[in-house]
Parts: C-alpha cells; structure tokens; sequence
C-alpha cells in the first residue's frame, strides 16, 4: 500500500488542489526522505501524473519543467492543509501556495522516497494507460525462468506488473477464478492480461475508502462526496481480500484465495 489505484487518486488530488497556484515557498522536517527538493527554483506550479507504483510530479518555471518521482511507501499521501494549526503529524514535505494553503506530505512511517529522475528503469509499463506495451512486456518475456513461479506471486513482480500490490493481487486471481497456484505461464493469455487490467481500473473507481494507514486524500477536501467515482467503496467492491483462507507465501505477504485452491498448493511450482 498504496497500490494503482491510490497513486493514480493522489495524482487526480495534486491537480485538482494546485491548479492555478504557484508555490512560494517549500518546508521541510528533519526526518524528509525527498531529496533535493530544496534545489527548485521558486516559485514555480505543480501538476502530477503516475505510472504504476509510481507518482510524478512535474514542476514548472520559467518555461521549463522537470519531474520528481516518488514512491509513497507504506503510508505516503498528500493532504490540502489551509490552517497551519490543522498541520498532520508527521509531515515532511510541504509545499506553500501564494495563497498561503498548503500541499503537504505526510508519511508516518516515513518509506517513501523521491528524486529529480525518471520513470524506474526496472518497472515495467502501466498495464492500465500503456496495456499494449504492456502486454508486449510479459509476452517477450514468457520463457523467463521466473514466469514458472505460482501467477499469485508474479502478480507482484514490478517488472511485469508494475502497479499491483498485496490487495489486488488477490483481487485479480480471486475475481478471475483461476488456480492462483499455478505458475504464471500457465494462466497468462490475453484475457486473464484483459481482466488485470480491468481489475486495476476498477479499484480506481471505487476507492472512495481507506485500506489500513492510507485513506484517500479527497477526504480532506470539505465535498468529498463529490470526487467519488462509484457509489461503492474500495471495502465494499473487495472480494477476497482479508477474506477466507490465506497463507504467506514466498514473496513473504500474506495471501487471500479461494478455499477451493487449498489442495493445490503443494503442487505449487517451486523452480
């Protein structure tokens, strides 16, 4: 956590709240994990956008711009702060507008991190924005040893899946019906790419709600309300998360499934 989904809300956040603004000013704790910030000239305006797991916020001056990409950690979010004195605990970053509001970072167990770079190399493309390229991605790549662990565990490899986490992971294989212990190469096929997809999409539309320390950021917005995109919420649309049996397998988290699945998981393959 945050997984697509929450990174691509907090991206629809930061341009909802800073459009038309500069920042003049910019604040920091001593316990900030985002570097260099302090090098950009002010003032300049603030747009985002994600890709994955990723966020990237695109800073413009002077004609120019540049990106700054952050990875929002376990807890990681931007808050819309118009009082100093309802400052969260544990903000690390905050960017002050000319209208003394302010885009704030909070991270309470302080995992996120950021730099002046692009995109990570080692993440693979958006397999909702880039699907096709993304498709290309694993199809390339089916014959890699790797592609014979159980298609629970590829699910979090960034390299093919860049953006799914422990929730949807769960989602995808539980919504899809698929023996989630079978290796990846047995289950990958343009539908079950299709579906993923989907899956991720949907999650976005429905996370109006908050999953353990993260809660989306339209909640410090007076009308949130009317930023929801489904009437459901994040809780109400998971299916199989947190639900019926779970084991924690090797990527080391916990995974849910359908007890249907149970007998096959010790001919999970093993390469």
């Amino acid at each position: 956590m945050p997984e697509w989904a929450e990174v691509r809300m907090t991206a629809d956040f930061i341009n909802l709240v800073a459009a038309d603004k500069l920042v003049t000013e910019i604040k920091f704790s001593p316990y900030v994990k985002l570097k260099n910030l302090e090098r950009q000239t002010l003032p300049y305006s603030i747009s985002a956008k994600s890709r994955g797991k990723e966020l990237g916020l695109i800073f413009r001056f002077e004609n120019q711009k540049c990106q700054y990409t952050i990875t929002l950690g376990m807890s990681g979010k931007f808050v819309l702060v118009c009082d100093e004195d309802d400052l969260p605990k544990h903000s690390h970053v905050r960017f002050v507008f000319s209208d003394r509001t302010e885009l704030v970072f909070v991270d309470v167990r302080r995992f996120g991190k950021g730099d002046y770079r692009n995109w990570a190399p080692h993440r693979g493309p958006d397999p909702y924005d880039e699907f096709e390229v993304f498709k290309s991605n694993i199809y390339t790549n089916m014959q890699k040893t790797t592609l014979s662990k159980p298609i629970s565990e590829i699910l979090m490899n960034q390299n093919y899946f860049n953006g799914v986490g422990n929730y949807l992971r769960t989602e995808i294989c539980g919504k899809f019906d698929c023996n989630p212990f079978l290796s990846a190469r047995e289950i990958i096929n343009d539908e079950f790419l299709s579906h993923t997809s989907e899956i991720m999409h949907q999650s976005y539309l429905c996370s109006g709600g908050s999953l353990h320390q993260w809660q989306t950021p339209f909640s410090s917005l007076e009308k949130n309300e009317e930023y929801l995109k489904e009437t459901r919420s994040l809780q109400e649309w998971l299916e199989f998360y947190g639900k019926g049996e779970s084991i924690v397998d090797r990527t080391g988290r916990r995974f849910w499934f359908n007890s249907k699945w149970r007998d096959f998981l010790d001919e999970s393959p093993n390469p």
